[in-house]
């Protein structure tokens, strides 16, 4: 599988100029100014929805800084921060 890493602040535009001519493509916002973290967590239903799924189902890994401790974690769907992982992700149905 190939993963497409994003910093905060990337927007929809900037991810699909990036992959422009690379044989790759993402499921991105309708719009060019929407940043994917909160289009991606937020469901992310764009263009490409509807053959290959919401943005929210496609991620593997987000990287968080926990509160009150200040530290940086990537959580996963099969690493000790799971349960993070599941609940940015929207907790399920």
């Amino acid at each position: 599988m190939t993963a497409i890493a994003y910093q905060g602040g990337t927007t929809s535009e900037q991810v699909t100029a990036a992959l422009t001519g690379s044989g790759y493509t993402a499921v991105t916002a309708r719009v060019g100014n929407v940043g994917m973290g909160g289009f991606s967590t937020g469901g992310g239903i764009g263009f490409l929805a509807g053959p290959y799924g919401y943005a929210i189902d496609r991620l593997v890994a987000m990287e968080v800084v926990l509160p009150g401790t200040g530290k940086q974690v990537t959580a996963t769907a099969y690493n000790e921060h799971s349960d993070l992982f599941w609940a940015l992700r929207g907790g399920g149905g």
